[in-house]
């Protein structure tokens, strides 16, 4: 008969002394499991003076740490491969990575402040301050000096609102030039809610009125005229200038909501913003230039010496029906000297005109020109415009501005 005993249970070699007899059960003493009486057949009769002996088990301790030892280290050598091969290989991966879509200008038909236009403008002027921001080429227009018409519109809506240019997502200023003094509207459309405590220190001492339930205030622009400040909602913020004094009537051609048919800038000026205005584009003024002559032979019949001395639009100019003027940044991203465009189109009545004023056009060079070319329309086309496209340096292209335009 065999002297040691294996528990079926535990696997622990046991011997008569290390088993527990507990009447007419025998329990191992590690598990305390009842042994089958197969197996406790093959133990030896125990006396019953003869004390237990502990279990011969004894905790692999040492052997566990060394496992342990072994599997903290190789974690650690596949932990320090991995951060190897995720820095060797980051340059690659970055490459990988989905390209950070570049800003795209907001088309000019789609300006949110066109729509509080008065329905008689025949004169537009779009200034996208945000995009010409986000434009590392273009934002250099935004610095001092600055174009004249630009430089004027900016200062007086921070004169008047404290917003500087980070606040203003874009502008667009109308006129109804016509025989008499015109009337222009400027709208400004905010990124966010504009504070009207600011705009109240800005206009300090002037108290507001209201108008349609919100904030209108009356200030002067001395040497000539006055205006009106209309907040007309959180982010819209409208001017409504006269040479003369303004009524709370000249308000009332403001559009009340979306401008639509009747209420809406008149259809060709609405068109040509739309549909003939580059979608790039980052500043632009279109036009009706009929009324500015009319306007034009006003001021001459005027017994005012000082109107005789303001500029008049020559020949072939005044042949023009309608004109446009945009600019927009066609330099590639790596394309080098960086430059801007004015794209010009310009509509006469006959073919021959367009000529004379492609003719002139052609004449045109400035320092850092490094394209200027003109397309005429076929002789018999229905609509005769000519297609103008000037392309310069960007200090050459902000100095020619600055300028006047003047060549």
């Amino acid at each position: 008969m065999s002297s040691a005993i294996t528990c079926p249970f535990c696997n622990t070699q046991l011997t008569a002394q290390a088993v527990l007899r507990d009447g007419d059960k025998t329990r191992c003493l590690r598990c305390n499991e009842p042994l089958p009486a197969s197996v406790t057949d093959a133990l030896p009769a125990s006396r019953p003076d003869t004390p237990l002996a502990a279990p011969s088990y004894q905790k692999p301790v040492e052997a566990n740490r060394r496992v342990l030892r072994y599997l903290l280290a190789a974690m650690g050598a596949l932990a320090a491969c991995t951060l190897l091969f995720a820095l060797w290989t980051q340059a690659d991966r970055r490459a990988r990575d989905p390209k950070k879509p570049e800003p795209v200008p907001q088309p000019p038909g789609e300006l949110a402040a066109l729509r509080f236009l008065p329905p008689a403008t025949n004169v537009a002027l779009g200034i996208h301050v945000a995009d010409l921001l986000n434009d590392s080429d273009a934002s250099t227009l935004l610095k001092d000096p600055r174009p004249p018409l630009l430089d004027w519109t900016l200062n007086l809506i921070h004169a008047k609102t404290a917003l500087g240019l980070a606040d203003i997502d874009h502008i667009v200023v109308g006129a109804a030039v016509d025989a008499s003094l015109p009337t222009v509207v400027l709208v400004v459309q905010t990124h966010k809610p504009y504070s009207l405590g600011d705009v109240k220190k800005a206009l300090h001492p002037a108290e507001p009125t209201t108008h349609a339930g919100q904030p209108l205030y009356r200030f002067s622009t001395a040497p000539l005229g006055e205006a009106f400040l209309w907040c007309r909602a959180p982010r819209t913020l409208i001017f409504l200038w006269r040479p003369e004094s303004v009524d709370k009537k000249d308000l009332a051609a403001i559009p009340k909501g979306d401008a639509v048919g009747d209420n809406a800038i008149p259809l060709p000026l609405r068109e040509f913003i739309g549909k003939r205005l580059e979608k790039q584009s980052l500043l632009w003024l279109v036009g009706d230039v009929a009324p500015l002559l009319k306007l034009q032979a006003a001021l001459d019949a005027l017994p005012v010496p000082a109107m005789k001395t303001l500029p008049r639009l020559p020949a072939p100019w005044t042949s023009l029906r309608f004109a446009g003027l945009s600019v927009v940044n066609e330099t590639k991203k790596d394309e080098s000297p960086r430059a801007l465009t004015v794209r010009g189109q310009f509509q006469t009545a006959d073919f021959d005109a367009a000529k004379a004023i492609a003719a002139r056009l052609d004449e045109v060079t400035l320092p850092g020109q490094l394209k200027n070319t003109t397309t005429l329309p076929p002789p018999d086309a229905a609509d005769i415009w000519t297609l103008w496209q000037l392309r310069l340096e960007v200090d050459a292209m902000r100095a020619w501005l600055t300028q006047g335009g003047k060549r």
